[in-house]
């Protein structure tokens, strides 16, 4: 039995840094949201009001059996990211490239009334396994806060901060999806010590498991692991992963992702 630790869940004061927009990444997913904007739109159906051309096509082909037509409206959506932004997030750009990926997803949702777009970024201390940092970034502006944090960047609780988001978000209703992009194993650290043992990777796939019970499409993104760790990330996120090397791949990769969401809800 996996004994589930508490933790506790603090939002410390967090850095500023710029981001770009990415107008190519704007313009694709505009498009894509686009075809979700709640309109409604007529269904052929059994009951409703009658589709003179449908009914034609009824006489002359009794297969045909639905003839009316019934007002669908459009279903929106939930999309949450939940980003590592633990100290070795700085490496390489790697916080830039995501704070940059985060901001143009916003702008892209501007117009649209049908998505809901959260994000977290979460980090954890040097010194005490059971503290947690995450920041909610709720809006374009706070893409700024997307940093990882100056104090508490030294570990990667993604157990901690999944369980928390899932909390934070048990009474969405409608369909939803969770992406996760990390550099790094799950782990804590007490006192400087490093654990990340099998342990805490269990505690992060039950994690995982608890989000796709609750109805989430969930997603992982690594960047740049170690191989000997590929086979933890895909029992962790039950084989709906990708680990990526070039940066450029995570832009077309969350794009791909949120494209092939956005059609479910069509």
């Amino acid at each position: 039995m996996i004994n589930m630790e508490k933790y506790e869940v603090i939002e410390p004061e967090r850095q500023t840094h710029e981001f770009v927009i990415d107008k190519k990444v704007v313009n694709r997913l505009t498009s894509i949201f686009s075809s979700i904007q709640g309109d409604k739109y007529n269904k052929k159906s059994n009951k409703g009001k009658i589709n003179i051309k449908n009914y034609i096509n009824y006489r002359l082909d009794k297969s045909q059996t639905k003839f009316f037509d019934k007002v669908k409206q459009l279903q929106g959506g939930t999309i949450i990211i939940l980003v590592d932004g633990s100290g070795t997030m700085r490496f390489d750009n790697r916080m830039a490239k995501c704070r940059n990926l985060v901001s143009s997803l916003y702008a892209s949702l501007e117009k649209s009334t049908n998505i809901d777009f959260k994000v977290y970024v979460y980090g954890g201390s040097f010194t005490n396994r059971h503290i947690m940092a995450i920041k909610e970034i709720k809006n374009l502006d706070e893409c700024k806060y997307l940093t990882h944090d100056a104090y508490y960047n030294g570990s990667t609780p993604t157990h901690y901060a999944t369980d928390y988001v899932l909390e934070q978000n048990k009474d969405i209703i409608g369909k939803k999806m969770l992406i996760t992009i990390t550099d790094g194993i799950p782990e804590v650290w007490q006192n400087n010590k490093r654990f990340n043992d099998p342990e805490i990777n269990e505690k992060t796939k039950q994690s995982y498991v608890k989000a796709e019970n609750m109805g989430f499409n969930i997603f992982g993104i690594s960047i740049d692991i170690r191989e000997q760790h590929k086979e933890n990330f895909k029992k962790i996120f039950r084989q709906k992963y990708v680990n990526i090397v070039e940066l450029e791949q995570m832009k077309t990769r969350m794009v791909r992702k949120i494209e092939e969401f956005t059609k479910t809800l069509e």
